[in-house]
């Protein structure tokens, strides 16, 4: 339950950071450059940048919760 409410939180803040970062790209490399197709290409690869840096955040959060609850609920694992 605990990594459940984590991970929305964590997907709320990379959405939200999408959804923020990638209009204010596109607006302001379009006022600079003043061409719109480029300027949307540039956003998408923010967000592809964006995705490819958060990925191994979520991952590394999930591995470290699961750490803390493996005592809490008593498993055990072998090497």
């Amino acid at each position: 339950m605990i990594l459940q409410s984590t991970m929305k939180k964590l997907t709320k803040i990379f959405l939200t950071l999408i959804l923020v970062i990638v209009p204010v790209v596109l607006l302001i490399n379009e006022i600079m450059r003043g061409n719109w197709e480029n300027a949307l290409i540039f956003a998408i690869a923010i967000t592809i940048g964006i995705t490819a840096e958060v990925m191994p955040t979520a991952i590394v959060n999930n591995l470290v919760k699961a750490n803390i609850d493996m005592p809490r609920i008593r498993a055990t694992y072998d090497n």
